[in-house]
Parts: C-alpha cells; sequence; structure tokens
C-alpha cells in the first residue's frame, strides 16, 4: 500500500508511479483499477483512494 498527494497537474497514473518509485525504488510498467473509495472529511476537504494491481 502507499500513500501520497497528487502533485497539481498530475494524473493518477503519474502520481501513483511516482510514489512507488519515491517509497521503493521501484518503477510501475503499468497498472489497472480494481476498485475506488472516496471520504468526504468535511466541506473543504475529499480523499479518494485507488486500489491497483500493478506490473513492475
Amino acid at each position: 500500500m502507499s500513500g501520497g498527494r497528487m502533485e497539481f497537474g498530475e494524473t493518477a497514473e503519474e502520481t501513483l508511479k511516482r510514489e512507488i518509485f519515491e517509497e521503493l525504488n521501484i518503477e510501475i510498467k503499468s497498472f489497472k483499477v480494481i476498485d475506488t473509495w472516496n471520504y468526504m472529511h468535511n466541506d473543504k476537504c475529499q480523499i479518494t483512494g485507488l486500489y491497483t494491481l500493478v506490473r513492475c
């Protein structure tokens, strides 16, 4: 599992690849979204998560 924040203008795929590389020094070749979740903390904060299957 990896956690991180998207940088402005970054896609979900770019974020996933960057975060995995930063945390584990592994390059992601491809990925498939398995499931998503969404949490509304308040009217100014929303968190979305992706469960993914990746190929390294």
